[in-house]
């Protein structure tokens, strides 16, 4: 034999001499498994509740500001057009227009920094409870000894014995009660 090959059957002898027994699954007991809708906990749990609570006013004004400016701007835009019909010259007219078009633009940036700044504010509040729902789960994992935990999406059946999800929102509840988030924009 030669010598390479003698050292590559000496290193799985070692390696095989050195893991540890394998327990046949019928010694092993039953896998132990869990469920949790992550869904159900964002639609149940109180900081989630607390958070689409106090974005609902500045979403509200959102929308009634951006309904606001879009009508306005269409008056604008009316007034620009029978204002050319009647009594604008051709250069006046491309002033106007070009005036026009840059509100148009200017209202349509403030409408877009106020939606990215409640979707921060929400994406922000939202990190705390992933964060805190991920230790949640963790620690059930942990203390139950379980084996593996699905995702209720990632499953076609499962007996409803293996549902931990009411059990989570019951922790996270605990733990986090509320989320106070800043006002978009502060």
């Amino acid at each position: 034999m030669s010598l390479p090959r003698i050292a590559a059957l000496v290193l799985v002898a070692f390696v095989l001499a050195t893991m540890p027994a394998r327990i046949p699954a019928a010694q092993q007991g039953p896998l132990k498994i869990a469920v949790v809708d992550v869904g159900k906990v964002f639609r149940e749990s109180a900081a989630v509740k607390s958070i689409n609570a106090q974005l609902r006013p500045f979403l509200e004004s959102y929308r009634a500001d951006a309904a606001k400016a879009e009508e306005e701007l269409r008056d604008a835009q009316e007034e620009l057009a029978r204002r050319q019909a009647t009594i604008l010259t051709d250069d006046a007219y491309d002033e106007e227009r070009r005036k026009f078009e840059q509100r148009a633009l200017e209202a349509q940036e403030k409408m877009l920094r106020r939606k990215r700044e409640l979707d921060q504010a929400q994406a922000a509040a939202m990190r705390q409870v992933e964060t805190t729902l991920n230790n949640i789960v963790k620690q059930i994992f942990t203390e139950r000894k379980l084996a593996l935990i699905l995702r209720r999406n990632q499953t076609a059946f499962f007996n409803p014995s293996l549902d931990i999800t009411a059990d989570v929102v019951k922790l996270l509840d605990q733990q986090l009660p509320t989320i106070e988030i800043a006002a978009p924009g502060q």
